[in-house]
């Protein structure tokens, strides 16, 4: 990997996902309160949805934009495809679908799939932690990583 850009540091990428998660649940209060009560899945693929788009037409999400983070190839430092941006986000998408259908079929699977999403994102910033330009499971995955643009 080129060491032209600097990697985005791990808290400021936590920062940059806690300030896309409160925007979300304003976002999801508003409509909430406007009568749209939807289930919370609906809410996590939304936001999910939010976070492939975002990534891949920007490179960034608000949060990320806040704190001048921004998402690219790994190998070349641009703008990847869509395709890649779902599969850095899959394994969450994968786990909210999984968890919604095994909570319909007995509802002890919920608490076990809620677990689950804590075990893969305690799993993801542990990866990070001892990746070297800082890249997450899902960055590994999906071929990218998240660089400091200032």
């Amino acid at each position: 990997m080129a060491g032209t850009k600097r990697a985005g540091s791990l808290p400021r990428r936590c920062v940059a996902f806690i300030i896309d998660g409160v925007l979300f649940l304003i976002v999801e209060k508003v409509f909430g309160s406007a009568g749209l009560l939807v289930g919370e899945e609906f809410w996590f693929l939304l936001m999910e949805a939010y976070l492939v788009f975002m990534q891949w037409r920007y490179g960034a999400t608000l949060g990320k934009m806040l704190l001048k983070l921004k998402v690219v190839d790994s190998l070349t430092y641009s703008r990847f495809t869509l395709k890649r941006s779902f599969l850095r986000e899959l394994p969450y998408i994968l786990d909210i679908v999984i968890g919604y259908v095994l909570a319909q079929v007995a509802s002890g699977f919920a608490a076990w799939s809620d677990n689950l999403m804590a075990i893969f994102v305690l799993a993801d910033i542990i990866s990070a932690v001892f990746d070297e330009h800082n890249r997450t499971l899902c960055d590994r995955l999906a071929g990218t990583v998240v660089v400091r643009v200032d």
